[in-house]
């Protein structure tokens, strides 16, 4: 999968690509208050397309991806951009959880990919503060056109 993406890299960003991305923002826009004082966590943030506006309204971002490539692509957008509040770690998360919690996790059209959906579900649990919140966003190629999207409100007491 590492490959696939680091080929797709320098094409991701396509009009259908920040489309879908665009409404996944106007969601978290909608659902999520104060963006300036939270800290998120895009888990396979691939390019940045996500992560970018997300940056300039809220604290920080780390964006997660194993794909080298693409985070070459997200850091030289907010490079370009003068987004400075941006971690990019080129790391799987599965197998090396952070030791940081976060306000919002935010997962755009990724758990598709993922091997284990129980897994990755208790991976965001564990890397979420007390009261974080958990937007998952993934569709299909017919529901791109119907603005389907997944809000979960997540409240963890981790303890």
């Amino acid at each position: 999968m590492k490959h696939d993406f680091n080929h797709k890299a320098e094409t991701f960003d396509s009009p259908k690509n920040i489309f879908l991305v665009n409404l996944v923002c106007q969601v978290v826009e909608k659902q999520i208050d104060l963006l300036s004082d939270k800290e998120i966590l895009d888990f396979g943030g691939g390019t940045g397309l996500l992560t970018l506006p997300l940056a300039k309204q809220a604290k920080s971002v780390t964006l997660v991806d194993i794909s080298e490539k693409m985070l070459e692509q997200a850091r030289l957008k907010a490079e370009q951009q003068d987004i400075k509040n941006i971690q990019f770690l080129e790391q799987d998360l599965l197998e090396n959880p952070l030791k940081q919690e976060f306000d919002l996790i935010v997962v755009c059209r990724v758990l598709h990919h993922m091997p284990d959906l129980d897994v990755a579900l208790s991976l965001f649990h564990q890397h979420l503060k007390e009261d974080g919140q958990l937007l998952i966003a993934d569709f299909t190629k017919t529901e791109y056109l119907r603005k389907t999207s997944y809000f979960a409100n997540t409240t963890t007491t981790n303890g």
